[in-house]
């Protein structure tokens, strides 16, 4: 009898037992979802960075949640409800479901941020566009006021060296800009003997009359310098043309802009010309007697010009970089030698690829846009290299420009400025494209004296306008373009005159054998 009691009261116990294991787990779960719930309350302000992440876990919530269900509609249904437990997990739902609420407005205003963003990145965008315009209308004002600046300081020059200091020396007085009674003391009288002197007003008449026939032959020159620039464009879109034709192409813009600025250059008789322009390249050894001649010297002023580019721009491969790159110019003819036309290397296969490769080097650091237009900001800008190259070229192009258009100033007041950037851009462009080749390309002219050769020259008619197939070189009026080599580097012995050299020939004189020398060498 007594076992008969135990068996139920152990079954009973075995119940008991199983209900406690039952309830440790279910407040285990319990505990588990309270902390939980603490972290996603704790973590509320990060969840919109991690609404991918609180998904996830309100999905684990609701799977432990549905366990939970699962669960205790078993104990329901085959056991007495465990009250406690079932408040526990109405509070817990409770908490979920506000927890939930509270991800919604989190997800608003994540939502409503998001939009603000792209509202401040769209304003930033157009901010940054309206920087860049400036930054692009400023650099384009200041290289106007630039000119314009460059331009009066050469017309105030050309007033203090033409009228203010001979008047100054005349009347034995002094002139100093920097001394306001100085500068009274000199341009009070010179005021009253210009309104006194009626020869004064018609020289300045005829001056001004004079200015407007060099500004309209100048206009002229250039509206047949466009056409012809325009005719060629044409040219080359309808066919395919070659590297030598487009060499010629811009090598004779350059020529073209040349003629036109020295065009507007109107000298008077005390002007001092060949004082002021007294030395270059292509002016050494030529006779004085060709220069007295009214015609010839306009001729003689687009000679000087291209003195300048050739002593500061084409002396070397790497002359565009300025004092900057002297260096590697030395280098380049202390390694190859000076043996070949204008005291340059041989031309050779490694002699070019030193050339070619270190020049590509410089431009990558310096920045094409810094050599081809002066912008200031093109070079690599984390490389004290790069900045020094950088700084060169734009000091050697505002060197070229200066010393042109301040010498030109001096004697004459009716200098187009306009020319002078043309002439820099094109010129220096150029010399880049001329020293990135494989093959080898020079300016060269030939000497004065030498014989006149047909391949590599080609000559003006004389002073009676007969044209001469023979004779010396008189004088040079602009250099020639010339290659050794192809394309591919390769037959750097042979000569190719892209652009012959413009030349005034004079009746040859003879060798001392008494007969005419046939050749004569070019430098």
């Amino acid at each position: 009898m007594d076992n008969l009691d135990e068996k139920p009261a152990q079954a009973l116990k075995k119940i008991i037992k199983n209900n406690r294991r039952k309830l440790r787990r279910l407040h285990r779960s319990r505990q588990q979802l309270q902390q939980q719930n603490r972290d996603m309350w704790q973590n509320r302000q990060d969840m919109i960075g991690e609404d991918t992440e609180l998904r996830r876990a309100n999905q684990e919530l609701q799977q432990e949640t549905q366990k939970l269900r699962k669960e205790l509609q078993d104990i329901h249904h085959g056991q007495r409800q465990d009250q406690e437990a079932t408040r526990e997990y109405l509070k817990l739902q409770e908490e979920h479901q506000k927890l939930h609420s509270k991800h919604q407005d989190l997800q608003c205003e994540h939502n409503g941020t998001l939009q603000h963003l792209a509202g401040v990145q769209e304003a930033t965008e157009k901010l940054k566009s309206k920087l860049k315009r400036a930054k692009l209308q400023y650099k384009e004002d200041t290289r106007t006021l630039d000119d314009e600046s460059r331009h009066w300081r050469s017309r105030y020059a050309f007033l203090v060296h033409r009228i203010i200091s001979p008047y100054a020396h005349m009347s034995k007085l002094k002139y100093d800009d920097t001394d306001l009674s100085s500068m009274d003391l000199v341009l009070k009288p010179l005021q009253k003997d210009i309104l006194r002197g009626e020869t004064s007003r018609k020289e300045f008449s005829t001056l001004k009359a004079q200015m407007q026939a060099s500004q309209r032959e100048a206009h002229s020159l250039q509206e047949l310098v466009d056409e012809l620039q325009k005719e060629m464009l044409a040219q080359v879109q309808k066919v395919q043309a070659v590297p030598d034709e487009q060499f010629a192409q811009n090598f004779r813009a350059i020529i073209g802009h040349v003629k036109s600025l020295s065009r507007s250059v109107h000298t008077g008789s005390g002007s001092g010309m060949f004082q002021v322009l007294h030395s270059g390249v292509l002016l050494l050894n030529t006779s004085e007697c060709h220069w007295i001649v009214k015609q010839n010297q306009k001729y003689y002023i687009e000679a000087w010009i291209w003195s300048v580019m050739l002593e500061h721009i084409f002396a070397t491969p790497f002359a565009i970089f300025g004092v900057a790159s002297s260096a590697f110019g030395k280098s380049w003819m202390w390694l190859y030698g000076e043996k070949f036309e204008g005291a340059r290397p041989l031309p050779s296969a490694s002699c070019e690829l030193y050339r070619r490769t270190v020049l590509e080097e410089m431009v990558r650091l310096a920045g094409r846009d810094t050599i081809l237009s002066g912008q200031e900001d093109a070079h690599i800008l984390d490389s004290e290299r790069a900045r020094r190259l950088a700084e060169g070229a734009l000091q050697w192009r505002e060197k070229v420009a200066n010393t042109i258009g301040t010498q030109l100033a001096i004697i004459s007041s009716t200098v187009d400025f306009s020319q002078i950037s043309h002439i820099v851009n094109r010129s220096f462009a150029l010399a880049l494209e001329m020293s990135s080749q494989r093959c080898r390309l020079q300016i060269t002219y030939p000497a004065i004296g030498a014989a006149f050769h047909s391949g590599s020259m080609s000559s003006i008619p004389d002073l009676g306008g007969k044209d001469t197939h023979g004779g010396d070189v008189a004088f040079i009026i602009n250099p020639g373009l010339t290659k050794w080599g192809d394309a591919h580097g390769q037959y750097l012995d042979q000569r190719y005159d892209i652009v012959p050299s413009l030349v005034q020939l004079q009746p040859p004189k003879p060798c001392a054998s008494g007969k005419d020398c046939q050749e004569r060498n070019l430098t």
